[in-house]
């Protein structure tokens, strides 16, 4: 039961563009599970979506995600792109 409610919070979030990295990674860790223990005939499937979830993992939500849009608005906020740009000079 945990892990169908989980697996569609999951989707919903993914598709929402929220935490995109943390819940690729919970919905990689469940494919390896189900392809381990549960459908270890169905590899090209899990193949193909290990492959999306990686991509996801590694490259984030995109630019029109949440998170995206969410981090524009917290370097938006005065004081912080100072502070990031200081530290770089340096």
């Amino acid at each position: 039961m945990f892990a169908s409610t989980a697996a569609d919070d999951c989707e919903r979030l993914q598709v929402l563009g929220l935490p995109t990295r943390p819940v690729a990674a919970i919905l990689l860790g469940m494919t390896t599970v189900i392809e381990a223990f549960v459908y270890p005939e169905a590899w090209p499937t899990h193949i193909q979506w290990a492959a999306m979830l990686l991509i996801l993992l590694c490259r984030g939500g995109g630019a029109l995600s949440l998170d995206a849009l969410r981090l524009r608005r917290v370097w938006a906020k005065p004081g912080i792109a100072e502070i990031h740009h200081e530290g770089q000079a340096s």
